[in-house]
């Protein structure tokens, strides 16, 4: 996936923030995410489409995956990132696929797939609209 000029990639993370990265991972993860996070520790920026997306740090990934009993349709999400508002990107735990997630609307409505494929999830989403 290429990226336009407005999208700005991280350095590296450490190599202690990403084995605490792997060891938050209980489900089949895709591996061209992995590959992007540990060589990117997050990224923000328009994609070519000019959509909006962050992709979160990896501390921000642990703390904002943690279990929450008030919300127990979160823990079957593992959160990436967002549009910058009310717009969450996760993999869905239960089938390994990247979903886009409206924080109003979790637990009302299933949340559109966008496959299982990270690069295809970025490919799709940069071709979506922008609002």
């Amino acid at each position: 996936m290429e990226f336009s000029n407005n999208f700005e990639k991280n350095d590296k993370p450490s190599d202690v923030d990403f084995q605490a990265f792997m060891n938050k991972i209980d489900f089949p993860i895709d591996n061209d995410y992995l590959d992007f996070i540990k060589n990117h520790d997050g990224a923000e920026g328009l994609l070519d489409g000019g959509i909006y997306i962050m992709l979160w740090r990896i501390k921000d990934l642990i703390e904002i995956n943690r279990s929450d009993e008030d919300l127990p349709e979160w823990d079957n999400y593992f959160f990436i990132g967002s549009d910058g508002s009310d717009l969450r990107y996760a993999f869905d735990k239960r089938d390994g696929s990247i979903r886009f997630i409206d924080l109003y609307q979790l637990g009302e409505v299933e949340p559109e797939n966008f496959g299982t494929s990270f690069n295809l999830f970025l490919e799709v989403l940069s071709k979506k609209p922008a609002l």
